[in-house]
């Protein structure tokens, strides 16, 4: 494993333009990017870390 693999943490985040969720990797700097495609399909680059967001999945049905 390369240490630039062992830095990155696998998360669930969603985009905070069009609210699909990714699985993601966040890296030692803070950044999100989603796994396979890089960038969420909106072309929106705002991704979200569910775990940090106080309302989780509460909004859901929204």
């Amino acid at each position: 494993m390369t240490a630039e693999k062992s830095e990155r943490k696998r998360v669930a985040a969603i985009c905070e333009n069009c609210e699909t969720v990714h699985a993601a990797h966040v890296d030692s700097g803070g950044e999100i990017n989603p796994i396979g495609s890089g960038a969420c399909q909106c072309g929106d680059g705002a991704l979200r870390i569910i775990e940090d967001s106080p309302e989780g999945f509460e909004d859901a049905d929204d």
